[in-house]
Formats: structure tokens, C-alpha cells, sequence
């Protein structure tokens, strides 16, 4: 009996655990704003100026419609 008390009794404090776990990954990723789940396939792009690849989900594009790995690439691509 006092087996099936402790078996219960960390059932739930592992329940608990994942819910508070859960709360907090709710919270961390901002009001209305997912993350896609980890290891979910995400579009590549290129950037304009050096070329390399990077997901879309960190791209800045500008007014014209070019995609840049960061907001410098961006700047040093329009002095041009």
C-alpha cells in the first residue's frame, strides 16, 4: 500500500513539474507569438550583400524587398 502511495505521490509532483514547465514556455515565447517546434525545417535565404544562408525567421529586409543577414548588411548594402 505504502508503494502505491509513493507511486501516485510522484506521478503527481511530476505532473506539476511539467505544467509549470509548460506556463513558462508559454510565457517566454511572448504574447501571441510562437516559436516553431525544435527541429522544425525552416526556410533558408541568402543575404543580399555577403551571400551566406541563415534562417528566414532572422532575416531584415529592406524597403525594396532584399533580404540581409543583419541589420549592418542592410546599412553597408544601401551605401553602395
Amino acid at each position: 500500500m505504502k508503494l502505491l502511495l509513493w507511486v501516485v505521490l510522484i506521478a503527481c509532483v511530476i505532473w506539476i513539474l511539467r505544467k509549470k514547465a509548460a506556463v513558462r514556455a508559454d510565457v517566454g515565447a511572448g504574447a501571441g507569438q510562437r516559436r516553431p517546434a525544435v527541429g522544425a525545417p525552416e526556410t533558408m535565404l541568402s543575404c543580399s550583400h555577403c551571400g551566406m544562408h541563415f534562417p528566414s525567421s532572422e532575416a531584415v529586409v529592406d524597403s525594396s524587398g532584399a533580404v540581409f543577414c543583419g541589420d549592418e548588411h542592410r546599412r553597408l548594402h544601401a551605401s553602395h
